[in-house]
């Protein structure tokens, strides 16, 4: 027997189940916005069927085949985003991929709509964080997507700003690594900061940098620390042979090799770069975030289908080009 199902206007939910055996698998069926006018809206183009006669026809189909269907229609994206997070329809990394490929679509409002929705605790909850802020960003630009983060940006930790800041380097919000401020009891979690500013930096050009005379006052004076060694490195006042010197386990050399080739990409040495990245990837530290930007750098240049020499006399011609946001 097939249950007859009725939307309810007032919610958009469809609450009756078509018949199945018990534990029958769940088929949630979501209506995305404008299917509640089917039947009424310009039915010579979109057909006389309105919802409720689809999901009786479903809710049929479903009993034949011994499953139960349950639906909702709504004009609010987000609320089918929270229906299928909590049907546990989709896991939050198939959540967060999904947000990717809509952003990458030029989908920015429902990437950030899908994104800012997913549940996450701890450092997870800070990456989710970050990437809610690039959507937004995408969407609505700088000013909205920061007035957004900031009464959030209270509530994390300086190792939780230190990742934050990562995912700002990733997503090329490089705004947001002079957002989270750079405090802290831990002082190579603050260099580290720094380092990813510079990183930034680099990324951005000397000409386009905002922040360039911050960082030479930061830089300015002599650190043996490691992380503020390569960023004086890549500032241009330490020698690659200096930072390579500071290398003492498996992590530090992935990180190392990372901004050395990140330094020889700025002045267009994509050949050279391309070694230092390949050596951060042969560490096998896959934990580590210079690890993951080496290996995107790489599978970027391998879709571009061009000889490292064509990506390199291209580079020369426009240092920074290729590294700008």
């Amino acid at each position: 027997m097939v249950e007859t199902i009725r939307l309810d206007v007032a919610t958009g939910s469809f609450q009756a189940l078509a018949a199945g055996a018990p534990g029958a698998p769940l088929v949630l069926v979501l209506h995305g916005p404008n299917l509640g006018a089917l039947g009424r809206r310009d039915p010579g183009h979109y057909g006389a069927l309105d919802l409720d006669q689809i999901m009786d026809r479903l809710a049929k189909l479903a009993g034949e085949l011994g499953l139960a269907v349950e639906g909702l229609q709504s004009d609010a994206e987000g609320d089918l985003v929270e229906a299928l997070l909590a049907a546990g329809a989709a896991p939050p990394v198939a959540m967060m991929a999904l947000a990717a490929e809509l952003d990458e679509a030029g989908e920015h409002r429902l990437a950030f709509e899908v994104q800012s929705r997913i549940p996450g605790e701890g450092q997870t909850a800070v990456s989710y964080l970050g990437w809610s802020h690039h959507y937004l960003r995408r969407w609505k630009g700088e000013d909205a997507a920061l007035a957004w983060l900031r009464p959030r940006l209270a509530k994390l930790s300086p190792r939780d700003g230190a990742l934050l800041a990562m995912v700002g380097y990733q997503s090329r919000d490089f705004d947001l690594l002079w957002e989270v401020d750079d405090v802290g009891p831990d002082r190579s979690n603050i260099e580290f900061h720094w380092l990813l500013r510079a990183a930034a930096a680099v990324r951005t050009g000397p000409s386009r940098d905002p922040q360039r005379a911050r960082l030479e006052r930061h830089y300015a004076r002599q650190s043996a620390e490691r992380y503020a060694l390569l960023g004086r490195f890549l500032l241009g006042r330490e020698s690659a042979a200096a930072a390579l010197a500071g290398i003492v386990d498996p992590r530090s050399r992935c990180e190392t090799y990372y901004y050395l080739g990140l330094a020889a990409q700025a002045q267009g040495a994509i050949r050279e770069a391309s070694r230092w990245y390949a050596r951060c990837i042969e560490t096998g530290q896959s934990y580590n975030g210079e690890y993951h930007w080496a290996y995107l750098q790489l599978h970027e240049w391998v879709a571009k289908e061009a000889s490292l020499a064509r990506l390199e006399a291209a580079a020369r011609r426009a240092p920074f080009a290729a590294l700008a946001p």
